[in-house]
């Protein structure tokens, strides 16, 4: 077993996908861990994924994972069933989950600093998918005594209530990388310029806002620059996974030496290979190749002048 240069920690679901158009997907496997080691695993090789599975997991799921390059050594299996929810999309954007499980499971769930195998604990970089917020706030703890690279994506059904809870988080959390919707329920307004200047002051130094269609807003607490990146236009089929992929491949570029700025188109490229299909299982045909060659087409339209990387 090798020590990952990334591990995601995360969920493994199955969810039941309705959008306003009239697509809909039953019992497509989804998850924020894998689709986090998506992102990550398009610009590097080693990645790892932490992450419980219910006993009804569809075992030629984590085959398929497994020839793509996944391993399944932190794949832990819990005696009940997969998370399984609704996600539901609106013609204007707005997305909703409805848990269609027992929601007792949620923590039982989520993954547990004891579920990282001895070699993964040397890795240089964790991200923290959304999950159960009991289980986010265990894993930073412990995880913040190593002095590694510590990424986190909140969870918005659970900042409600909790703002001075994750505000207290974020003095341990070098990467910061909400949606749009957490940062206005965290800080009451969307000046994403002004706001991630709020949030970096309580500790990261690095905010990344997921913006969906417009793209991304990314801000660097150490020199106070601050950038829009845009979505790369790609022809949107399911839009699950897509944030999850942008923190993956934004927490590989950062720890691989890249500029913030640069990570962010990655982790735009990342995002992409996500909403032109259906389903993690499609996005495992896509490779490194093909994540460069979108990112040299990247550069070129969006900042133009600057082929060899951004700022």
């Amino acid at each position: 077993m090798s020590v990952p240069l990334v591990v995601c920690l995360g969920q493994f679901t199955i969810d039941d996908v309705v959008r306003w158009d009239g697509l809909v997907r039953m019992g497509a496997v989804g998850g924020d861990a894998v689709y986090s080691w998506l992102g990550a695993h398009l610009w590097a090789d080693q990645v790892g994924i932490v992450a419980p599975i219910g006993d009804d997991f569809p075992t030629e799921a984590l085959g398929a994972l497994h020839s793509a390059g996944g391993s399944l050594d932190g794949v832990v299996t819990r005696h009940v069933p997969t998370i399984r929810n609704w996600v539901l999309y609106e013609e204007d954007g707005r997305r909703s989950w409805v848990m269609r499980s027992d929601p007792a499971n949620s923590y039982l769930l989520s993954p547990r600093f004891d579920d990282i195998p001895e070699p993964y604990r040397g890795a240089r970089a964790f991200h923290i998918a959304a999950m159960d917020l009991r289980a986010q706030a265990e894993l930073l703890d412990a995880l913040r005594r190593a002095g590694v690279l510590l990424a986190f994506d909140p969870q918005e059904d659970y900042i409600p209530g909790n703002e001075p809870r994750f505000l207290q988080m974020l003095r341990h959390i070098d990467l910061f990388l909400p949606s749009g919707i957490e940062v206005r329920q965290l800080v009451g307004h969307v000046d994403y310029a002004r706001a991630a200047r709020e949030i970096a002051a309580e500790g990261p130094r690095v905010v990344a806002v997921k913006l969906g269609a417009e793209g991304a807003f990314v801000f660097e607490r150490e020199t106070g620059h601050h950038l829009h990146v845009p979505a790369y236009p790609a022809r949107v089929v399911d839009e699950t996974g897509a944030g999850d992929a942008f923190c993956g491949g934004f927490v590989a570029a950062v720890v691989q030496g890249h500029s913030v700025f640069e990570a962010a188109a990655r982790a735009i490229v990342s995002a992409s290979f996500v909403v032109q299909t259906a389903g993690w299982l499609s996005t495992l045909q896509f490779s490194r190749a093909d994540a460069e060659e979108r990112l040299r087409d990247y550069r070129s339209s969006v900042f133009p002048g600057r082929s060899a990387s951004v700022p």
